[in-house]
């Protein structure tokens, strides 16, 4: 609602409409992937980082979030290759490896797909995003 004592924005009012910041989608998405994955990788990720520090599960903190995916991002390229390795093991391994096959893929989706899209995609094109995302559609038609 604009409001204007003199009438000087009677015109431009019909332009205008609420609407939530940007920053609003880019903190819940945030806060939805913390909160999928946090009991599965994030508590012992933190347990690992900072031995004998609470972990908080209902943390909504948007600066903690994003440290915490950066260091993601920035350490997956050293151990992809190893990620990769245990997944191709395990998919022609036995039954009894499903639970542990499946926490892999979640771990790989979770790298590839979801922090580099909640990361890239607030005020970025499709093909930027597309283009720091392995999406492996073939061919090259992000370029």
């Amino acid at each position: 609602m604009v409001y204007s004592p003199n009438g000087a924005m009677s015109e431009a009012k019909r332009w205008f409409g609420p609407t939530l910041g940007a920053w609003h989608s880019y903190k819940q998405a945030n806060a939805i992937v913390f909160r999928m994955f946090q009991r599965d990788f994030f508590a012992q990720l933190h347990f690992t980082m900072f031995p004998g520090q609470p972990f908080f599960f209902a943390q909504k903190k948007l600066s903690k979030n994003v440290v915490l995916f950066s260091w993601i991002r920035l350490a997956y390229p050293s151990f992809r290759g190893k990620l990769t390795a245990a997944l191709q093991a395990m998919e022609s391994g036995n039954s009894s490896a499903k639970a542990g096959y499946r926490h892999l893929l979640n771990l790989q989706f979770l790298c590839e797909w979801l922090i580099p899209v909640v990361s890239c995609v607030f005020g970025s094109s499709f093909i930027a995003v597309a283009s720091c995302v392995d999406l492996r559609w073939g061919g090259d038609w992000a370029q």
